[in-house]
C-alpha cells in the first residue's frame, strides 16, 4: 500500500483543537523501541513526549487515542502513559501512518490503535 499522503493527527486539549501533527513533527522526536510478544520490533516516540511536544508544560489526567484500523479507540492515564517503562508509543508503519503501541504489561495487543487518527487530551 502506498504511503499515506497528507496524513496527520489532529490533537485537542480539553475539547479544543491544538495542532495537526504530522510525520515530519513526530519525526523531530526521539525515537524508542521495543520487541513485542510476537517477535516484532516497534519503534517510533514515547506518546509523553508527543504530548509535551504539542502542550509544553500543560498537565493532562487522561488521553484517548483514535483511529481508523484495530481497537478504534482506548483510553489512557497520565500514570501509564508517562512511566517510560511502558514504552507507549507512536510506532511507523509500512502504510505512513503511526499506530499506538505499548509494552503488553501496561497496553495488551488487543488495545493497540492503527492509524492513529486523533489524540484527546483531558487536563
Amino acid at each position: 500500500m502506498s504511503r499515506a499522503s497528507g496524513y496527520s493527527i489532529s490533537v485537542y486539549y480539553n475539547g479544543k483543537l491544538i495542532k495537526k501533527l504530522t510525520l515530519s513533527d513526530l519525526h523531530k522526536l526521539r525515537n524508542y523501541a521495543f520487541v513485542d510478544s510476537r517477535g516484532h520490533e516497534q519503534e517510533g516516540p514515547l506518546l509523553y513526549d508527543v504530548i509535551k511536544y504539542v502542550l509544553g508544560n500543560r498537565t493532562f489526567k487522561y488521553v484517548v487515542v483514535k483511529g481508523r484500523r484495530g481497537n478504534t479507540e482506548v483510553n489512557l492515564t497520565y500514570a501509564v502513559i508517562s512511566h517510560p517503562k511502558n514504552y507507549v508509543i507512536l510506532d511507523y508503519t509500512k502504510r505512513g501512518t503511526v499506530k499506538l503501541c505499548g509494552s503488553e504489561d501496561a497496553l495488551p495487543y488487543s488495545e493497540w490503535v492503527k492509524d492513529v487518527t486523533e489524540i484527546i487530551i483531558r487536563g
